[in-house]
């Protein structure tokens, strides 16, 4: 096996992202770098990679919080926080892509698995495809509850709708989806 085949396996590229601010909110002073965090990273465009984050801070202003505790106040990366949530690995592009096929598309999580490999070259395990799936439905469901005097506006505008229940499973995973047409468009109500 060529050492190339095996590098990018074993180590992933590094993409750095700096905060964006310069200058102190308050003072104007210029921000000094606090810290660095590295998270490993997984989006349809990018593929894997560590994302290394480079946190400002105020020199003067480094402490914030009206509540009497000292928390420290830095700065990170817009553009990172725009590519993958706090806390999460998966990028949004990954979650949508995968939340589309799963209940959109009717897809099972092998499935899923295969196009991933098929289109992108991503190797996830199975055991890691249904998280971004539910964090996509948990923000498919925080829209819907903002929107729901808009869609209930435009469901009566367009006469009602009919929504059809199914349901699969998966190994011990039981999911089930409520699909309605609306506009031509096929709506995912709930797993």
């Amino acid at each position: 096996m060529d050492l190339g085949e095996i590098l990018p396996k074993t180590h992933p590229r590094q993409l750095d992202y700096e905060a964006d601010e310069t200058y102190g909110p308050i003072c104007a002073l210029v921000l000094h770098r606090y810290k660095t965090k590295f998270k490993d990273v997984i989006d349809v465009n990018l593929g894997c990679f560590k994302a290394r984050e480079i946190l400002k801070v105020c020199p003067k202003h480094k402490y914030a919080g009206g509540d009497g505790k000292r928390h420290v106040m830095s700065f990170g990366s817009t553009e990172l926080a725009r590519l993958v949530a706090s806390g999460s690995r998966h990028s949004y592009d990954l979650m949508v892509n995968v939340g589309l096929r799963r209940f959109q598309k009717c897809r099972q999580i092998k499935e899923i698995g295969e196009e991933l490999i098929e289109e992108y070259g991503l190797h996830i395990p199975h055991s890691q495809i249904s998280a971004p799936a539910e964090r996509f439905l948990l923000y498919v469901r925080c829209v819907h509850k903002q929107s729901v005097d808009l869609l209930r506006q435009e469901m009566e505008n367009q006469g009602g709708w009919t929504l059809n229940i199914a349901s699969s499973a998966e190994g011990k995973e039981l999911v089930f989806v409520g699909l309605g047409a609306f506009q031509g468009n096929q709506v995912v109500l709930f797993s």
